[in-house]
């Protein structure tokens, strides 16, 4: 379920949890 209102504060740290493992894991990938 998407909608184009900002992120409730839960839904942030979950997004910030993952959205850091998957930056990294991109990154790793990138190399």
């Amino acid at each position: 379920y998407l909608c184009p209102e900002p992120y409730p504060e839960p839904n942030s740290e979950f997004l910030r949890s993952h959205g850091i493992r998957l930056f990294q894991f991109g990154i790793e990938g990138n190399k």
